[in-house]
């Protein structure tokens, strides 16, 4: 048997605080959206544009960071690096179709990666096969095709990953 931590979806929420009461304008670039991926053990730079005076709050799982706008209404933070974790983030893990996890597989130190079966226990997911007895590494939703059932309570996807390349 393979225990697989809980994944986390990320979220990234930005709180605008305006210090004059007026409301403030906040842009930031298309590249902070749906499908973002981020490098763990990196800081993580974000920036946009707001009114010149304006604080702007980032708030991402545990951190938060604020910057005021300067007067071109550039502002930026640099989030601390993010670190794989086994706390749990959301409301915990399910399958949204009620049936066994799909499209997950493991492979022994061979490489050979074959189906696996894949159950929630203690908000956490247990991979294992009859082929594999000592499991080394894990892809999950590893096809172009996939529409995996594995989410979290909070309704948001896993999003598809591997550990035979980390």
């Amino acid at each position: 048997m393979f225990r697989l931590p809980e994944l986390h979806s990320l979220f990234l929420c930005l709180f605008l605080v305006c210090t004059s009461g007026l409301v403030a304008q906040l842009k930031i670039p298309a590249v902070f959206s749906d499908n973002m991926v981020l490098q763990r053990n990196k800081p993580l730079p974000v920036w946009g544009k707001a009114n010149p005076g304006t604080s702007v709050t980032v708030s991402f799982l545990s951190q938060q960071k604020t910057a005021i706008a300067n007067k071109d209404s550039n502002w930026s933070v640099t989030l601390d690096p993010l670190v794989l974790s086994a706390t749990p983030a959301g409301n915990g893990l399910i399958s949204n179709d009620g049936q066994s996890l799909t499209w997950f597989s493991i492979a022994g130190k061979d490489g050979k990666f074959v189906p696996a079966i894949a159950v929630i226990k203690n908000n956490a997911v247990e991979l294992f096969s009859a082929e594999i007895k000592k499991p080394k590494h894990i892809r999950f939703a590893w096809n172009e095709t996939a529409q995996p059932n594995f989410f979290n309570k909070d309704g948001l996807p896993a999003l598809p990953f591997r550990t035979d390349h980390l």
